[in-house]
């Protein structure tokens, strides 16, 4: 850390104050009311609350002290990283950034087990990429090894926190593009980061990585926008968050403006939660969620997705205990959402429970060749808009198991509000109300049951004609 008390508590010339960061508890309880004021409107405060990451809060390393310009022109990366050792050798502390733009060439990288936090003041803090390819900031040592299984004090990183920090990127974004990568760590949280213009905005795991490299991964209040980059609106051409291997990751409170996919969960990502979460953009995208490959324990609740062209969810591959949950889904003004949730063949224990799912052209619902559904509560009404012929909620394509009760469902068309199709077996459906919104259309419309399996009864349902 660099001697602070040269400067006397003076600004520089680009009006900085680096002794700031310096600032100890100690000095702070000593400096009266009017000291607090004054440190407060550099962020010190802030700094100080809200403290999940175990950093010693007297330990402060302001990258300005260490030569980081912050002026969009001069390479900061140096600097930054500095500081950034700095504070892992001194065994943890807040690596601060004033406000300013920091350009870097190089990837920045907490890579040691280390309490770090790297903090700003949010948007007025911003790291810029002078790169399409580069990750902007890595956590993890890079071996990225399987630390959920084989777990030691000494492997990957351990109680890293990014806050208030903004990641942009000056040139157009490759695909694989990153802005902030959390490989093999644990106990990691980002809370009040903004990712414009990547790839990815923000990477969880180890993509084809064995076994579990990470684990333990918050994602707080944070925003992921298409538009909000200050060198053009190229947007997320992969996904805004992609979690790869990876296991007990919570996704909360975050604000997504997508380009391709919102969220995209793949390989061994295994108990994620996402939830208060809001993905739309009225411009269009083609999934809000995706929960693909040989994860389990992913459940979507108390989220908005809306403008989605394929589908606001889409779950597929060999996932198992997938789980979407009070959820509003739809489209924007543009009408063009093809599907709210589309579970694909393989998935076992599916669950849609107390979801608003509406006015998508094609399927509100479509469940196809999976094991165990439970479709309970759902609100699914004004879907199949369009399209040729389809139904609100489509159940077929060897199908067993399948408890479909308690749902209000019906068609915007002519077509059914819920139909069981091809080999369907061992299936429920009770208590549900397919009574077209429409008083005039036939109520036959409400349900068909085109299902071959032997076993399954549809009873004590509005709309639908019991069958045991």
């Amino acid at each position: 850390m660099r001697d602070s008390d040269s400067h006397n508590g003076r600004s520089d010339s680009k009006g900085r104050v680096p002794t700031v960061s310096n600032v100890t508890r100690r000095a702070l309880l000593g400096a009266g009311t009017a000291g607090l004021a004054g440190t407060a409107l550099f962020g010190v405060t802030s700094a100080k609350t809200e403290d999940d990451s175990g950093a010693d809060p007297e330990a402060y390393f302001s990258v300005a002290e260490y030569g980081a310009e912050g002026d969009g022109t001069a390479d900061d990366a140096a600097a930054i990283q500095a500081a950034i050792e700095d504070a892992v050798e001194a065994g943890g502390g807040i690596v601060f950034f004033p406000v300013g733009t920091y350009r870097v060439t190089e990837t920045l990288r907490v890579d040691a087990v280390a309490n770090v936090v790297l903090e700003g003041v949010g948007n007025g803090s911003r790291i810029v990429a002078d790169s399409r390819d580069m990750t902007v900031v890595h956590v993890g040592s890079g071996e990225d090894r399987d630390i959920y299984h084989d777990y030691r004090a000494d492997q990957g990183s351990r109680h890293v926190t990014i806050r208030h920090l903004a990641v942009d990127r000056r040139q157009r974004p490759s695909e694989s593009s990153t802005g902030i990568r959390v490989g093999d760590a644990s106990f990691t949280t980002l809370r009040g980061v903004s990712a414009y213009n990547h790839g990815r905005g923000i990477t969880i795991g180890v993509e084809g990585g064995g076994g579990i490299p990470s684990h333990f991964v918050s994602v707080l209040d944070c925003t992921l926008d298409a538009h909000g980059s200050r060198y053009g609106d190229h947007g997320f051409p992969d996904a805004a968050i992609k979690v790869f291997a990876a296991a007990d990751i919570k996704i909360h409170g975050t604000n997504i403006v997508p380009t391709n996919v919102g969220i995209d969960m793949v390989d061994q990502s295994n108990a994620v939660l996402v939830n208060q979460c809001t993905i739309r953009n009225d411009d269009g995208f083609e999934y809000g969620i995706l929960a693909r490959d040989d994860g389990f324990a992913r459940t979507v609740s108390n989220t908005t997705i809306a403008g989605a062209r394929e589908a606001q969810v889409r779950v597929s591959g060999n996932t198992w205990m997938v789980t979407v949950v009070n959820s509003w889904l739809g489209p924007t003004d543009d009408g063009e959402s093809r599907r709210g949730i589309d579970v694909r063949g393989g998935v076992f224990r599916a669950q849609v429970l107390g979801n608003h799912v509406v006015d998508h052209r094609r399927e509100g619902i479509r469940v196809t060749g999976n094991r165990d559904l439970t479709l309970v509560n759902n609100v699914v009404t004004g879907n199949a808009a369009g399209d040729g012929d389809v139904d609100s909620v489509l159940i077929h394509g060897g199908f067993q198991h399948a408890r479909v009760t308690n749902n209000r469902i019906w068609s915007a068309t002519g077509r059914y509000g819920a139909r069981l199709a091809d080999d369907v077996d061992r299936y429920i459906v009770m208590g549900n109300d397919f009574t077209p919104a429409d008083p005039t259309a036939p109520i036959e419309n409400g349900f068909r049951n085109d299902a071959s399996g032997e076993t399954g009864f549809v009873v004590n349902n509005l709309g639908a004609e019991d069958e045991r």
